[in-house]
């Protein structure tokens, strides 16, 4: 999956100054590899554009660059990226891409890296004024990877992925001048991570090994106001600033290139969804039938926001370490949620650009650690919020929701509200617990709890909690350090 974008992004770099090409021609083919090597560099087998009937066959060579690297620090071999290009006029271009893919990469004698996808196949249309796809669709099969990280003094610890199938659709179109919105969906089959971690060379933790599987994903993205040209502009100006020394000298060209593709997008927000959870440990499997995640996030504006939400369903915990006394307590669904706001990320970005010197080490002021911190945090707090946090065993529910405002110099205040039903069958259950585990001291602090209680829906227990900037904490209206 990743190859696969990476190929097609390479694609974003045709800038919408190029001129539609009438045919495939010598000529066309010539413009069209000078316009990749303005991105890519002009080192000799990289970029590789040739008529081929009514199409213009296109190959990135990414090797040739691969083998300038130190080998000491660095080798590579990756296969060749092959595309068809197909002009539709209006300065649109079908791409087609059917090939196998593999890659292998080490470093510095740490890291070894290597993979495959079996067959990589996708097709879609690139729009030179939208400067991406405005749409595309594609399948992979047989990716695999494997990754073995061994740091000096310790041993190799080592991560083995594969997949079935992925299969991906995107959309594409204009909001603005140098702005898009689009929309993104994933699919995937048997999603498989096997994970070895050896012990620690101090005996401190012992080895791990473990394999997580899905029997499916899918995800679904969308994105509003991506700056695609804007960070294409960026990847030219690198491409053609190889040495520190250029890049010092027009700094405040890549500064105004930065400038340009702020806020990089104006928001994303995506829901993935997998089925069939599965992690086999030493200490048995654990499972779950159901895990969603959903993720947004605005880019680098004022009004910064940051919202994650994890839901297990079907939670199943392995017999071996849940002891019968125990099974009741077990947690079988669960969801998080919670988000950040009231934060700014684009006056600290604009700082940066501002104080950037290239010439400069560091190239940033060491006294800019407090502005920037004020810049970030403009009431001096950040919003806390805790979405529905739900906690479901066999016989209780646990329901949490609130907000808070936490700052480096200011204490914390919000109010939450807690429900809870089930409580005399959860009590029941500590209560018999053996003594030697130690739960029994748990019993007081729940019946002062159900002391402070109110009653709610369906037999719960509720508490309102709200506590003040001043430090002080009521439940339900009462101040229990005066109880």
């Amino acid at each position: 999956m990743r190859a696969r974008r990476f190929a097609l992004t390479t694609l974003l770099l045709i800038a919408t100054a190029s001129p539609a090409l009438a045919a495939a021609t010598p000529e066309g083919a010539a413009k069209l590899t000078s316009l990749f090597q303005s991105y890519l560099g002009k080192e000799p087998g990289v970029v590789t554009v040739a008529p081929e009937g009514d199409v213009y066959a296109l190959t990135l060579d990414f090797n040739p660059l691969f083998a300038k690297a130190n080998p000491a620090d660095f080798t590579g071999k990756l296969s060749p990226f092959a595309m068809k290009l197909t002009e539709r006029g209006g300065g649109k271009w079908q791409v087609d891409q059917d090939q196998a893919v593999e890659f292998a990469f080490k470093g510095g004698g740490v890291a070894d890296i290597s993979g495959k996808l079996a067959s990589l196949k996708g097709t879609g249309v690139f729009d030179e004024a939208l400067g991406y796809f405005e749409s595309s669709s594609g399948t992979i099969a047989g990716f695999t990877y494997s990754q073995v990280i061994a740091p000096p003094g310790e041993g190799a610890q080592s991560s083995q992925y594969s997949i079935d199938t992925i299969t991906y659709e995107t959309a594409m179109k204009p909001s603005g001048s140098d702005a898009a919105d689009g929309t993104s969906r994933y699919t995937a089959t048997n999603l498989v991570q096997k994970i070895s971690i050896p012990a620690s060379p101090a005996g401190g933790t012992p080895p791990i090994d473990a394999t997580v599987s899905f029997a499916s994903m899918s995800q679904d993205a969308k994105v509003t106001g991506i700056k695609f040209k804007p960070l294409t502009n960026i990847v030219s100006f690198i491409v053609a600033h190889p040495s520190k020394e250029l890049m010092i000298r027009d700094q405040g060209a890549l500064k105004d290139a930065l400038r340009a593709a702020l806020p990089v997008f104006a928001r994303t927000e995506g829901t993935a969804v997998l089925d069939g959870m599965k992690v086999a440990t030493p200490f048995g499997e654990f499972a779950a039938s159901k895990l969603t995640v959903d993720v947004a996030m605005n880019g680098v504006v004022a009004d910064g926001y940051l919202r994650e939400r994890l839901a297990f369903e079907g939670l199943v915990a392995p017999q071996v370490i849940v002891p019968p006394w125990a099974a009741d307590l077990v947690p079988t669904r669960f969801t998080f949620d919670f988000d950040v706001s009231g934060f700014d990320l684009a006056a600290p970005a604009a700082m940066m650009l501002d104080k950037l010197d290239l010439s400069k080490e560091p190239p940033l002021p060491k006294d800019l650690e407090q502005p920037l911190l004020a810049a970030l945090l403009p009431k001096g707090v950040v919003n806390l919020g805790l979405g529905p946090t739900t906690v479901v065993t066999k016989i209780s529910e646990l329901n949490v929701k609130g907000g808070m405002t936490a700052g480096p110099m200011a204490r914390p205040a919000g109010e939450a509200t807690v429900s809870l039903t089930g409580f005399d069958a959860l009590l029941a259950a500590i209560q018999a617990v053996p003594p030697e585990m130690g739960m029994g001291q748990a019993i007081p602090a729940l019946m002062m709890a159900k002391g402070m209680s109110k009653s709610g829906d369906n037999g719960a227990l509720t508490w309102e909690i709200k506590s003040t900037p001043e430090g002080s904490v009521t439940i339900n209206g009462v101040d229990p350090t005066k109880m």
